[in-house]
């Protein structure tokens, strides 16, 4: 719902770990932002397709980053294109 200081080229990471950077931000319409990422080749591997996205800050008063989450499952592994689950980042 509110993705204020997220830009391009802002981590992307999993585990802690960059594994790639924000692609680009864009506003779909007056509820919906769509956030592209580019990932690391390796990732795919890695992430499954019901892992949760949510936003953090890199640092205490660092620049916006993208986690990956992973969820338990037996799911897909990610492949480009695909949509991920955004979750209400706790303020």
């Amino acid at each position: 719902q509110n993705v204020g200081g997220l830009v391009e080229g802002n981590n992307v990471r999993f585990g802690g770990i960059t594994v790639g950077a924000v692609k680009s931000v864009n506003l779909l319409n007056d509820t919906t932002i769509e956030v592209t990422l580019q990932l690391e080749s390796r990732m795919e591997k890695i992430i499954r397709k019901n892992a949760e996205v949510s936003l953090g800050t890199d640092g205490i008063i660092g620049n916006r980053i993208v986690n990956i989450l992973p969820v338990a499952g037996n799911a897909p592994l990610v492949e480009s294109g695909d949509l991920l689950q955004s979750r209400q980042e706790i303020n």
